[in-house]
């Protein structure tokens, strides 16, 4: 882990497109999943404790695996584009040894929800908190500092995951609005990020059209 590495804790998959877009190694272990939003909360509020349990496997009827984290109350992870557990786990239990505990970033992505006294209860839910590097994405603005604001006004059509819908520029997804800031010279500062650190990613689009239906295609970094 290098100096200028940084660990994403995310609600979803928002974390490891920017790890993506800025060509950095995954440092966290929410990568390709979705935690529900109370349970990302209760992840968030007590952290090192979630994440230093063993992840355990969750009998469901879905087709990806969930694990569970924690005693009393535990928090369900959504192993979205995982085939098994056991290859969740691996990666869950790799990617948790690179978390950098003094530079760490929470995101918590609300842009699909469409309302907005909701987004507001999460927001209020989350200072309450008092996480020293937080950010909400919504697409409603709110009275917090925290709070950043994006535009889907221009999407011709609704997405399941607006943020990561193609916008009106080729090569291009909603979450660049964001212009790269994503905390990475310093810690809880957004920052503009040079667009030549994406200049590969956006490459691979470039080489492998098939992929930019970007809902579910995702090329992964290790």
């Amino acid at each position: 882990m290098t100096k200028k590495d940084f660990s994403i804790i995310c609600n979803d998959c928002t974390g490891g497109v920017i790890y993506h877009r800025l060509g950095k190694k995954f440092c966290s272990p929410t990568i390709n999943l979705f935690l529900e939003h109370d349970d990302f909360i209760l992840f968030v509020s007590n952290f090192k404790y979630y994440i230093s349990q063993n992840l355990l496997k969750c009998p469901t009827e879905t087709q990806y695996p969930i694990g569970l984290l924690g005693l009393k109350k535990q928090i369900k992870i959504h192993f979205l584009h995982y085939k098994t557990f056991e290859e969740a786990k691996l990666k869950w239990d790799e990617r948790k040894k690179r978390i950098d505990f003094d530079k760490l970033i929470f995101i918590f992505n609300l842009t699909n929800e469409t309302d907005k006294d909701y987004v507001e209860e999460k927001v209020k839910q989350i200072a309450l908190l008092q996480l020293e590097n937080w950010v909400i994405l919504s697409r409603f603005p709110i009275n917090n500092e925290h709070v950043v604001l994006l535009d889907f006004s221009n999407l011709k059509r609704d997405w399941k995951h607006p943020l990561l819908a193609p916008c009106d520029k080729p090569f291009k997804l909603c979450l660049d609005q964001l212009d790269y800031k994503i905390m990475v010279h310093e810690v809880g500062k957004l920052r503009t990020v040079s667009k030549n650190a994406v200049h590969q990613w956006l490459v691979h689009f470039k080489e492998h059209p098939d992929q930019w239906d970007v809902e579910s295609k995702i090329p992964r970094r290790e």
